[in-house]
């Protein structure tokens, strides 16, 4: 829910919670949480401890899996949800969208175990930071966060496609003072002759009749979008490597389309918004 002052707000169960927001506006999370797991053998370990280990540490936790491999030379790819912990090694998967080609289980260790096509390669965010196993050598998996002022134009999510992946996109866009705005999470995956693109959920406020409003094209060897007229935020989750540079492109107002800071005075009452936004010269009413 949100509150009068914009605040978002869980409405969370009773006793212990944990939560993880997968966000596309980098001013309420960087996303930089994600864990690159490459297949090793027949069970590959994802560095999630199941029951919490010990003392203030136990309890359950959920994971969201992005994974993508080959099999019989085609790539294959699918994002899943997982409940685990509480107690005794408990675990449940469910496959949100793509081909249901891994099985999950857990070690003697009590960690959490993959099985799947044998190069596959796996995005962990999993929603309790202190359960994830902090090897030496662990990798953090690549992430996109950027936005564009007008989402007809086309705007890259990824480049340098590898034979294999899995992307999850999270897309808005906002048009006009009032509820118009749109939300859609996308599971884009490569494939053999270029790739695919699946809606996983979607939203949409006054003045849409839908929100599946983004459409994914390989160009060369990239992956652009492009969407409906004005403002739209992108993130982009994948189980490729992070490529050590910058991932965040939000500097840019979306209301101006200039990277200057915008100053202002604004009033907000019941009868409605009033105020005047200042760029240099330029004012907006």
């Amino acid at each position: 829910m949100v509150n009068e002052e914009g605040e978002f707000i869980g409405d969370l169960q009773m006793g212990n919670n944990h939560v993880m927001l997968l966000t596309n506006d980098s001013k309420n999370g960087r996303l930089g949480n994600g864990v690159l797991v490459e297949a090793t053998g027949d069970k590959t370990d994802l560095f999630v401890n199941v029951n919490g280990g010990e003392g203030t540490k136990s309890g359950g936790g959920t994971s969201l899996i992005l994974c993508s491999g080959t099999e019989g030379g085609k790539p294959v790819s699918a994002i899943y949800m997982i409940s685990t912990g509480g107690k005794d090694g408990y675990i449940d998967s469910k496959l949100m969208a793509g081909s249901d080609k891994w099985k999950f289980g857990v070690s003697d260790g009590n960690s959490l175990t993959v099985n799947g096509p044998g190069d596959s390669r796996y995005a962990v965010y999993h929603n309790r930071e202190e359960l994830v196993k902090q090897d030496k050598g662990r990798k953090q998996s690549n992430v996109l966060m950027t936005q564009a002022w007008n989402g007809q134009e086309p705007t890259v999510m990824a480049d340098s496609l590898p034979s294999h992946a899995c992307f999850v996109i999270l897309c808005s866009n906002s048009s006009g003072p009032d509820n118009h705005t749109c939300a859609a999470f996308y599971l884009v995956t490569v494939e053999t002759d270029g790739i695919a693109s699946k809606l996983v959920s979607k939203l949409h406020g006054e003045g849409y009749s839908t929100a599946d409003l983004w459409k994914f094209e390989k160009s060369e060897n990239s992956i652009t979008v492009t969407g409906p007229k004005g403002p739209c935020r992108y993130v982009v989750l994948s189980n490729d490597a992070y490529k050590n540079q910058q991932y965040i492109f939000q500097d840019v107002c979306l209301a101006t389309g200039l990277p200057q800071p915008i100053r202002g005075q604004v009033q907000i009452s019941l009868q409605g918004v009033q105020g005047v936004v200042e760029v240099g010269e330029k004012k907006l009413y």
